[in-house]
């Protein structure tokens, strides 16, 4: 037995740091944009971190054309950005079992 426990050390001596030559940085995707009542338009972005040995956690983030972030979420599992009259809802996953959490956040143009 103690062979295994020095077997396993070394195992996991070799591995864990080769993991981090797995991890990427971090990425986006373009969710979307809407235009404030101001004529102001803003840009929705799905920002992915590396998740390590599962899948990347996300966050939704608003911002300004020079690119200034407005606003973001939380990382999370995943999170569906949907597009409604006068603005946006994003329906966040906040657990790994694919379920919906109950909150909805809503960002709206300015109009009503």
């Amino acid at each position: 037995m103690r062979g295994f426990g020095l077997y396993a050390g070394w195992v996991c001596g070799l591995l864990l740091p080769a993991a981090s030559a797995f991890a990427h940085r971090p990425y986006e995707r373009v969710a979307g944009s809407f235009e404030r009542s101001d004529g102001v338009s803003i840009a929705i972005a799905r920002h992915y971190v590396d998740g390590i040995m599962g899948r990347d956690p996300v966050s939704i983030q608003f911002r300004l054309p020079n690119g200034r972030e407005i606003v973001r979420t939380p990382h999370t599992g995943d999170a569906v950005v949907r597009p409604i009259t006068g603005g946006v809802e994003i329906y966040i996953n906040s657990t790994a079992t694919g379920c919906l959490s109950p909150g909805v956040w809503r960002c709206s143009t300015g109009t009503r």
